[in-house]
């Protein structure tokens, strides 16, 4: 004989069926959410690292840049201008750049969860910094010619005075570019100068 079905323990155990899957499916919806904001962590700890290279590295290459820029302005302060007196200062120092832990977090889901301010903090820095870099990079790439053309005696004047003009742009971006750094970092310094 056929045993009658009991409705009421079979919706019972359905209820109790969905209820386990639908569990289930928040535990694991909630150990992806904590996942990712523990690695979203990670990746604002490494780029807080980046960030706090880079600024070391900038501060020392504005201030180099700007003994540059004063030992050829005192050199051009004088009548004739020789080669000799700006040859020490025809130097560049652009600092350091590095990218690796914004560009990986940029490829990751992580970056999603950071705060909106951070993001947006952190994309001005490094649209700042590659502007920065490009700018250093040309004028390297420029280097050999002012070097060159600055040895000659009729154009050692104008040329001193246009590699320095170079030096202070490069040194105005890599000071705004440190004020970005700062800020993300919480800091309320001026380096050039100092």
């Amino acid at each position: 004989m056929k045993k009658p079905i009991e409705w009421r323990q079979v919706s019972v155990e359905m209820t109790s069926i969905i209820f386990a899957v639908l569990l289930a499916l928040g535990l694991e919806g909630w150990m992806q959410d904590r996942e990712l904001t523990v690695r979203a962590d990670q990746m604002l700890v490494r780029i807080t690292a980046e960030v706090k290279g880079n600024r070391i590295d900038l501060q020392d290459a504005l201030k180099e840049n700007q003994l540059y820029i004063d030992g050829i302005s005192a050199a051009l302060a004088k009548n004739e201008v020789a080669f000799a007196d700006v040859a020490p200062f025809i130097k560049i120092s652009a600092g350091g750049g590095d990218n690796a832990a914004w560009s990986s977090a940029k490829m990751t889901d992580a970056i999603s969860i950071m705060p909106l301010d951070t993001m947006k903090t952190l994309a001005d820095i490094y649209s700042t910094q590659s502007y920065y870099i490009e700018y250093s990079k040309a004028l390297m790439l420029r280097y050999a010619d002012i070097s060159i053309n600055i040895q000659k005696p009729t154009e050692t004047k104008d040329q001193a005075y246009k590699f320095v003009m170079h030096l202070q742009v490069l040194n105005t971006l890599g000071t705004q570019l440190n004020e970005g750094y700062n800020a993300f970092l919480g800091l309320d310094e001026i380096i050039v100068g100092e």
